[in-house]
């Protein structure tokens, strides 16, 4: 399979009890007769592939676990699952913007919680794409968007834009992927793990 192309991420869905691991995924990308992906650890301790030419991030949830493949540029995902927390209000307060704070309070009570963890992945791979993790301010930035679907663009203090979409995940689940330049998304994951896109209108 060739490297994605500039401006296309490949979005891969795995269930974790048979995940092949991020070598077999970045495997696929290598053609007859070249090396073995090879992966270094950077200054902050994240994976990174040795040659350039690809990037990854990758995140865990409950059950599945996703993988985003990109061309070298940084990129970011996340996913999470969706389950009531007694401490979401505390993050919403201490993490999210006033926009996203007001955002959830227009919210209808069955909305509250996907609507929570669609800006919360949303602001977990931006943060990833940036190199921050969570030790940088998530609060600086708005992850809300007219159309949580599609990527747009965001702007992050200190940082310049970024862009950033959510993704169709399992049911139950939550996603996004972020990266420093505009971008479209390719799924590579098996017919049938992963259902259509089924997001509410916020």
């Amino acid at each position: 399979m060739a490297a994605p192309h500039p401006g296309r991420l490949d979005i891969w869905w795995r269930h974790k009890a048979t995940d092949p691991c991020l070598h077999a995924i970045l495997e696929a990308y290598r053609r007859n007769g070249e090396p073995a992906v090879r992966l270094v650890r950077d200054g902050w301790g994240k994976l990174r592939a040795a040659d350039q030419a690809l990037s990854f991030s990758l995140s865990h949830g409950e059950a599945f676990s996703v993988y985003v493949v990109a061309d070298g540029a940084e990129v970011g995902v996340d996913c999470e699952a969706v389950r009531p927390h007694p401490d979401l209000g505390m993050v919403a307060e201490l993490c999210f913007c006033a926009i996203e704070r007001a955002c959830l309070a227009r919210a209808a009570a069955r909305d509250f919680l996907p609507l929570f963890y669609a800006l919360w992945t949303r602001k977990e791979a931006l943060a990833k794409a940036l190199g921050l993790g969570l030790s940088g301010s998530l609060a600086s930035f708005d992850a809300t968007s007219d159309d949580f679907r599609r990527p747009s663009p965001v702007t992050v203090p200190a940082h310049g834009t970024y862009w950033l979409t959510s993704i169709p995940a399992p049911p139950g689940y939550a996603a996004a992927c972020a990266s420093r330049h505009p971008f479209t998304t390719t799924n590579r994951t098996p017919d049938g793990l992963v259902g259509p896109p089924g997001f509410p209108s916020w």
